[in-house]
């Protein structure tokens, strides 16, 4: 156990450990691999992705966040051109607001657009981790992800149950359709 890196305190915790029914795991980073991967583009109807997609890009070019290195990953393997973007604005947990070209834009969480001026009624709920965008005040779309499942999870649970664990409990603070 030491060389795995499991300091065990007594022989009794083994004893104990031998009964347990019941395993609860964190989703981030235990099952999953903490790294959001993009799933979709759902622009509005008459926006192509590929405008969804630089807009957003352009965006959140200088961000380090989670979902801004899953878009600009997705921008670099498309070969989006980029645009200069100027008074760029990062609340942190919220999204980012700033100027690409004569336009304002907005890439961020629902509430955030809506706190900057984009009508609700335009812009939809979604289930998922997403960042909604909007060019001009307008809501012209949505780029989701989804965190990765680690590749050692199905076998690492299979295991367990094997072992006598009856019942997993996954901890996240994630939607429920996400988790």
């Amino acid at each position: 156990a030491a060389r795995h890196g499991i300091i065990i305190k007594n022989g009794g915790i083994l004893e104990q450990l031998s009964k347990v029914r019941t395993a609860v795991f964190d989703k981030t980073g235990t099952l999953t691999n903490g790294e959001l991967a993009l799933t979709a583009f759902m622009p509005v109807k008459g926006v192509p992705v590929d405008d969804l997609l630089w807009i957003v890009a352009s965006a959140v070019q200088h961000s380090g966040h989670a979902t801004a290195r899953s878009v600009m990953a997705e921008a670099k393997r498309r070969g989006t051109k980029l645009r200069a973007v100027h008074k760029s604005v990062e609340s942190p947990g919220s999204g980012i607001k700033c100027t690409i070209g004569k336009y304002e834009v907005l890439a961020g969480n629902r509430d955030f657009l809506i706190k900057n001026g984009v009508d609700a009624d335009t812009i939809p709920h979604h289930h998922t981790t997403a960042t909604y965008v909007a060019h001009g005040k307008k809501y012209i779309g949505l780029v989701a992800y989804a965190d990765t499942v680690r590749k050692d999870s199905k076998r690492t649970l299979a295991r367990l149950k094997e072992l006598g664990i009856q019942r997993f409990v996954m901890l996240t603070g994630d939607h429920s359709a996400t988790a």
